[in-house]
């Protein structure tokens, strides 16, 4: 069951104090990647422009294949994020593996989901809660908006955007070429 809870703003004090939202850790959520070379300020006004949720554990916070455009910033909370393969025959079922569980904060704050923020071509892994996790879901509309207000922020989000799918292609053509270089071995032993 997916709870909502009351609406946040953040503001500064007016001596310059950043509020943040309820349940933001601000030495952990400016080192998260989404928010490098971003002031305080900017990070805590980009998270109070969504919406605080908590999902229940074994909840799906991303389905992979959807072609939603939030963002979710797990402040607390322990997720598995899940591949799902194909059948190795044809009509056989279909499975899924874990490739990794990670906890906040222990581990980081992590944005899931952020460049399907930007694209909205669809999710390329499902993201399950595995114990209850508190959140602030970012809409497509509101990062929009808000880039609009502060262009600065707008250009490192998107930025930051970049460096994850560029740092994740590389990551996926170093093991095509290890997959690629172990059939060639194991074709050339065969013949």
């Amino acid at each position: 069951m997916v709870t909502t809870a009351p609406d946040v703003t953040t503001t500064s004090t007016s001596n310059g104090a950043v509020i943040w939202p309820d349940g933001v850790d601000p030495a952990a959520i400016v080192k998260a990647p989404l928010f490098r070379d971003l002031k305080a300020e900017q990070v805590a006004k980009f998270l109070s422009q969504g919406t605080p949720r908590t999902f229940e554990a074994g909840e799906s916070i991303i389905l992979e294949g959807n072609t939603d455009t939030d963002t979710f910033v797990i402040l607390k909370g322990k997720v598995d994020i899940v591949k799902k393969l194909p059948p190795v025959l044809p009509g056989g079922q279909e499975g899924e593996k874990s490739i990794v569980q990670l906890t906040a904060p222990l581990m980081g704050i992590f944005a899931m989901g952020a460049p399907n923020m930007l694209a909205g071509l669809g999710r390329g892994t499902s993201v399950v809660a595995l114990e209850p996790c508190d959140t602030i879901v970012i809409s497509k509309e509101a990062y929009e908006q808000h880039a609009l207000e502060d262009p600065v922020m707008g250009y490192f989000i998107t930025r930051n955007i970049a460096l994850e799918v560029i740092n994740n292609l590389n990551a996926t053509n170093q093991r095509v070429v290890k997959l690629t270089q172990a059939l060639t071995l194991a074709l050339q032993k065969k013949g």
